[in-house]
Formats: C-alpha cells, sequence, structure tokens
C-alpha cells in the first residue's frame, strides 16, 4: 500500500497522539469521550472494544451516538474480536467502517495474532476506505523478538506498511505485582528488539491492572489500587524512539463489566477516580434502600481526598463536585462509567504532557 503526500499527512496526524485508551464500547464510554474537553480529544486515539451481541442496528445507533460529540476530531480504532461475524450481513469490522464513513468518524481496525481470514479481509477493507492504516495488537506471548517477527511478518502481508501501523505491545491485564515484575522484565528484553522498531507509525506500551469488579470494595470505604500499567510505561528506557501509552481506563482488560440494573437487585454508588499513581475507589449503600445521599457521600468522598484534582478538571469533576451539596441527578452505573472515564482520560493527557516521553 503506497501512500500518497495526503496519506503521508493523515499518518503524522495521528502519530502525534501519544495516549490510545482502550475503553469498551458501551454507552458509559461512548458518552465519556463524546464529553472531553476539545484539547483533550485532540490529544488521544480512542480504542474501543466493542462489546459482544452486538446487532447491525445497535452498533449504528452506538456509532451515531459517538459521532456526536466526536466527528471532527479524527479516527478511533475498533477492535471487533469480540463480536459475532454471523449476527450481521456484513462483517461486524466493516459495518463499523461502514458506519464510520457515514458519521464522519475514520476508523482504524485493530488486528492480532488471533484475527481469522474473515476478520483480516474485513480489516483490508476498512483500511482501505479510510486510509488511515490499522493497529498490530502484539499481546505479551509474542513480545520477545524471535516470536514477534512472524507474527507481525504475517500480518503485515496483508498490504501493510509499518510506517501506517501502529504497533500496540499490549501486556493486557497486570493482575498482581508479580505479574507487573514479569511484564517488566519482558520489557526490558524485548522493546528495543521489535521489529521495525524505528519505522512503526506509532508504538503504544499499554496493559491495565483494574479489577474485574468492585465486589471486595466496603460501603463508605475509599481503597487505592496501584496503577501497574503506569509503572510499567514510565520504566521504559529510550530505545531510540518515542514509546507511546495505552491503557484500558477503569475497567479490567478482559471483561465487558456489563452491569444490568433489574428492579429487583440492590444499586450501589460507585466512582472510580484516577490520581497520579492510583485508583481512589469508593462505594456506597443500596440507593433503592438508603436514598440518593449516598451518591452524594460517595463524591464528598472524592472530593475530600488529599490528591482530588480542581473540580474544574474534567467534565467528571465538575458533574462530581456539583452533587456535594446534596442535589442533583444520582445517574446510574451508566453514568458512573462515564464521569471516571472522563477524568481518567482527562488526568492521563495531563500527566502525559507535565513529563518528557521515556
Amino acid at each position: 500500500m503506497t501512500a500518497s503526500i495526503g496519506d503521508e499527512a493523515i499518518h503524522a496526524g495521528v502519530s502525534s497522539r501519544r495516549y490510545v485508551p482502550f475503553l469498551k464500547g458501551k454507552q458509559g464510554e461512548r458518552l465519556a469521550v463524546r464529553s472531553l474537553d476539545p484539547s483533550v480529544k485532540g490529544a488521544i486515539t480512542p480504542a474501543f472494544q466493542l462489546i459482544a451481541g452486538r446487532s447491525a442496528e445497535t452498533l449504528e445507533r452506538e456509532m451515531r451516538q459517538l459521532a456526536d460529540g466526536w466527528a471532527g476530531f479524527g479516527p478511533v480504532l475498533i477492535d471487533a474480536a469480540w463480536l459475532d461475524p454471523a449476527a450481521t450481513r456484513l462483517h461486524p469490522l466493516r459495518l463499523v467502517g461502514d458506519l464510520g464513513t457515514r458519521f464522519r468518524i475514520p476508523v482504524i481496525p485493530v488486528i492480532s495474532p488471533a484475527s481469522d481470514a474473515g476478520y483480516r479481509a474485513a480489516a483490508r477493507a476498512v483500511i482501505g476506505t479510510h486510509h488511515y492504516g490499522a493497529a498490530i495488537r502484539l499481546p505479551a506471548a509474542s513480545w520477545l523478538p524471535d516470536l514477534a517477527k512472524p507474527v507481525i511478518d504475517d500480518l503485515l502481508s496483508d498490504g501493510l506498511r509499518p510506517a501506517e501501523t501502529d504497533l500496540l505491545v499490549d501486556a493486557e491485564a497486570i493482575a498482581n505485582d508479580a505479574a507487573l515484575n514479569l511484564y517488566t522484565a519482558l520489557r526490558d528484553r524485548s522493546l528495543s528488539g521489535l521489529p521495525y522498531l524505528m519505522d512503526w507509525r506509532r508504538v503504544i506500551l499499554s496493559g491495565g491492572s483494574f479489577p474485574t469488579d468492585l465486589t471486595g470494595i466496603q460501603a463508605g470505604s475509599v481503597v487505592r489500587l496501584p496503577r501497574r500499567e503506569w509503572v510499567l510505561w514510565s520504566g521504559v528506557a529510550s530505545p531510540g524512539r518515542e514509546i507511546g501509552y495505552g491503557d484500558y481506563g477503569v475497567a479490567h482488560p478482559q471483561t465487558a463489566d456489563e452491569i444490568t440494573t433489574p428492579r429487583a437487585i440492590p444499586v450501589f454508588p460507585q466512582l472510580r477516580y484516577t490520581t497520579t499513581d492510583t485508583f481512589a475507589v469508593t462505594k456506597g449503600r443500596d440507593l433503592r434502600r438508603y436514598g440518593d445521599d449516598e451518591l452524594y457521600e460517595v463524591c464528598r468522598r472524592v472530593r475530600a481526598l488529599a490528591d482530588v484534582d480542581p473540580a474544574t478538571f474534567s467534565p467528571g469533576d465538575r458533574w462530581i463536585a456539583a452533587r456535594t451539596g446534596g442535589s442533583g441527578s444520582v445517574g446510574n452505573y451508566s453514568t458512573w462509567r462515564r464521569i471516571g472515564t472522563s477524568h481518567h482520560v482527562t488526568k492521563i493527557v495531563a500527566l502525559l504532557a507535565s513529563r518528557s516521553a521515556p
């Protein structure tokens, strides 16, 4: 695939964005991206993991919703590996690419060693339409250079060049400190020797350490959880080029973390608040039993943190601050994910801007 002058400008614009947040393709995350301040939108390329079970109609509705606040701000990465290709007339990745054309959202397909022939054919079709190239997700099992090269060469054989491709060096779930130590050692052995290291449009080192759920968090408490993915990225010894940063926001990398709220079950208000080194997590008691002040008290606990950001810092901070006085809509699980995600993305953009790349 030969890049034109226009294509080179497109890829240069993508490569200037150092942060790739991997977000679940759910309403809370989509609305979080829509709500971000324009300066933050201009610093990121969001990646959406589309959730299994989506029909063509659902995908169209979700892309239209995203477009209301994102169209015109650049491409998004789309990982459709969880979708069933038999559920839609077109392959779902191809369908999302067509919807992106309609709604003015350029799509960069994410491919991986696990992508089958049908998925890769759909990715080629999207690449040929949007001209924003692709992203290769390289799991930790393939980081070592001798293992990475045949995997990467196979994926590049679909007509891609490294200059128009992002290499996502992805640890995925970093469950504990032992896992962090393992990935750190693997990073140090692998990163500088990755194939075509200097040629990729971007190299993004990513991972996620948020737990699968909050069942272990007691109502009324604030628990600090380490952000191991930030530690993994921060310790990179320069391999001679910029290494971008990616994470999974305030969600676990490998679960959809779908929460349904039928009338019969409790609804525990919760906020996931990102600080420089931790996730500060707090929950309240059942809203249906104890009332709206449970959510307001959750907001007060966040605003009382020693390292809380200013009330005007992000859309999420503005929402939290507005409820500390004991009024305002309490929202639901989707709302609380939106609030946590919008603050998280804004926080990471600020942290990256405040330091030089490793």
